[in-house]
C-alpha cells in the first residue's frame, strides 16, 4: 500500500454505487468487496433516497440487502467521521458540514474534527484497538496510532540496570562493602580503602526496550505508506534495523511479555506492554485481501455535546439534585426513578439580571426552504420543554427571571453571517404547561472550528454566548406574552 491515494467521502452524503466505484478507482467486482466490507462494520449503510441527507437515520430508512448492489430508489451514506484503511485504500470521511469542495480544505476540517475525537476519546469509549467483530481482529490503524502516541509523550520504554563498582560515584552499599571488602582497623575503628558502591541507569540493551523500538518503527512505517503520518501531525520514527522475527517466535515473545507485565507494578508501563502483547499477537493474523482499520467514530453528536459542554461551562452536577424525580406509588409504597438528564445547564449575567440557560448539543444540519429539514424530532422539543419545567421550582427560589432555552447546531454556511461565531437564527415554540407559556427554544448556530478549537484549547466561550443572546429580546420565565426574536431575517 506504499503511497496510499486518499480518497474522500462525506458522512451521511448519499451515494451511488456507481458514484463510489468511481471515486475509488477500482473495478465493478472489487467496489463490491470494499463495500461488504464497510457494510459489515456500519461504516456504509444502504438508505431510501428521500431520507433525509442530515437526519439521524432510522431503522425505517435502512434498506436490507445481500451484497453491494445498485438498489432501485436506494443510495450509500458514509456513517463515520474519520480515516478507514480497507484493503489497498485510504478513505477520508469528513463532517456532513463541510461546504467546501476544496480538498485541502476538507482536509483541514476533518483534520480539526478528529483532534476533538482524540480529546474526547481519552479514555478510549469510541475508538477501539479492537474491530468489532467475532475474530477479534484488530483495528491497526488506531492500534499503531496509540502506540505512536504513547511514544511521543512517554518516549521509549526503559528498564533500569543497576550497577556495582569498586569505589565509583554512586551511593556507598555499606552491605557489601563490609561484606565483599577488607577493613584496616586503627584504634578499635576500621577503615575502608575500597568501597562498593551502587547507581542505575537505562539499560540500553533491554529486551522490552528494542521491542519497543521496533514496534514504534514498524507503526511509523505503516502510517507512512498510508500517507497519513502528516494528518495526524507526527514525524517519521525510525528507531529500529530489526524485524519482530528478531525476537523470537510469536509465542517466546508474549511469554516474555507476559513475564515482564506480572513483575511490572508501574500502571503506564503495564498499559503499554499490554498495547505491546496485542501488537505482537494479532501481527500477520489479517491478510492484505482482509485487512481493514480505522480511525473516528460514528457517534461524532457525543463529540459534539461534550465540546459545547466544555466551552460554555456547563454546570449540570451542580444543579442536577434540583430536578425532580418520577416518584412511582406501588404496593402501598413511594419509589423515585431515574429523571431527566439536559445536555448543559449554565448562568450567565445580562444587564445584571440571571439568566438560567438550558442548552442541548445537536449534531444536525436544520435546512429551512419550502418545508423544515434535517431538525430534532418532536420527542426533542417536548424533553427540552421538560428540562426548562423541571427547574420551575428551583428558579422561583433563586428569583432568576430569565430562561433562554435553546438547541446547538453546526453552522454548515458560514457565509450566512462570516462575522460572527455564534448566531441565534430562529426559535421553536410548542407547548404550555397549566396557564404559562414557556420560553421559546432558540435555534443557535456555532461555527464546527470555533467549537472544536475553542473545546482543544480549554477555552470558555460564556462571554461571546452573552453577546449573542444580548441581540434577541429574553422573556421573563412566568409571563405569559411572547416576543419574537429579531433574528427571523437569518432564516433560510
Amino acid at each position: 500500500m506504499a503511497g496510499a491515494k486518499p480518497f474522500f467521502f462525506q458522512e451521511l452524503k448519499g451515494y451511488s454505487l456507481n458514484e463510489i466505484r468511481e471515486r475509488l478507482e477500482c473495478t465493478s467486482e472489487n467496489i463490491k468487496a470494499y463495500i461488504n466490507t464497510l457494510r459489515k462494520y456500519g461504516i456504509v449503510k444502504i438508505v431510501k433516497k428521500d431520507s433525509l441527507d442530515f437526519a439521524d437515520l432510522t431503522n425505517d430508512d435502512l434498506v436490507i440487502a445481500d451484497s453491494a448492489e445498485e438498489v432501485s430508489g436506494a443510495c450509500y451514506k458514509f456513517d463515520f467521521v474519520g480515516v478507514i484503511a480497507v484493503k489497498d485504500k485510504v478513505v477520508f470521511c469528513y463532517p456532513k458540514y463541510t461546504t467546501s469542495e476544496d480538498y485541502k480544505k476538507i482536509r483541514d476540517e476533518l483534520k480539526l474534527a478528529i483532534k476533538a475525537i482524540r480529546k474526547y476519546d481519552s479514555k478510549g469509549e469510541l475508538v477501539h484497538l479492537h474491530n468489532r467483530n467475532d475474530k477479534g481482529e484488530y483495528n491497526k490503524l488506531a492500534l499503531s496510532l496509540h502506540i505512536l502516541q504513547d511514544y511521543f509523550e512517554n518516549g521509549v520504554y526503559t528498564n533500569i540496570q543497576e550497577i556495582i563498582e569498586t569505589n565509583g560515584e554512586g551511593e556507598i552499599d555499606w552491605d557489601r562493602t563490609i561484606n565483599e571488602t577488607f577493613a584496616y582497623i586503627k584504634n578499635n575503628r576500621p577503615y575502608y580503602l575500597e568501597l562498593k558502591t551502587r547507581s542505575s541507569q537505562n539499560d540500553d540493551f533491554d529486551y522490552f526496550k528494542r521491542l519497543h523500538e521496533c514496534i514504534v518503527t514498524q507503526c511509523s512505517k505503516y502510517l507512512k505508506e498510508l500517507t497519513i503520518l502528516d494528518f495526524f501531525d507526527m514525524s517519521e520514527v525510525l528507531l529500529s534495523e530489526l524485524d519482530l522475527k528478531d525476537f523470537g517466535d510469536k509465542d517466546y515473545i508474549l511469554y516474555r511479555l507476559e513475564r515482564e507485565i506480572a513483575n511490572q507494578f508501574i500502571t503506564r508501563k503495564q498499559n503499554l506492554l499490554k498495547t505491546l502483547y496485542t501488537f505482537v499477537a494479532t501481527s500477520g493474523t489479517s491478510s492484505q485481501e482482509n485487512s481493514y482499520s480505522l480511525y473516528g467514530t460514528n457517534c461524532m453528536n457525543l463529540v459534539w455535546e461534550k465540546a459545547c459542554g466544555q466551552i460554555f461551562g456547563n454546570i449540570h452536577d451542580q444543579v442536577k439534585s434540583e430536578i425532580k424525580k418520577p416518584q412511582w406509588f406501588l404496593n402501598g409504597g413511594c419509589f423515585e426513578s431515574d429523571t431527566l438528564i439536559p445536555d448543559i445547564i449554565t448562568k450567565c449575567v445580562i444587564n445584571d439580571s440571571e439568566v438560567f440557560c438550558i442548552l442541548d448539543g445537536k449534531y444536525y444540519l436544520v435546512k429551512a426552504d419550502s418545508c423544515i429539514s434535517g431538525n430534532p424530532g418532536v420527542q426533542d422539543v417536548i424533553k427540552q420543554f421538560a428540562y426548562h419545567e423541571s427547574f420551575h421550582d428551583y428558579l422561583r427560589t433563586q428569583h432568576c427571571e430569565s430562561v433562554f432555552n435553546a438547541f446547538l447546531f453546526p453552522l454548515s454556511d458560514a457565509r450566512i453571517s462570516p462575522e460572527k461565531d455564534i448566531l441565534i437564527r430562529g426559535f421553536v415554540t410548542m407547548l404550555k404547561w397549566g396557564v404559562e407559556q414557556l420560553v421559546p427554544i432558540y435555534l443557535v448556530f456555532l461555527k464546527p472550528e470555533y467549537v472544536w478549537t475553542s473545546y482543544l484549547n480549554g477555552s470558555i466561550q460564556k462571554p461571546a454566548l452573552i453577546e449573542a443572546m444580548k441581540r434577541i429580546r429574553l422573556e421573563d420565565v412566568f409571563r405569559n406574552v411572547l416576543r419574537y426574536p429579531d433574528t427571523l431575517r437569518y432564516m433560510e
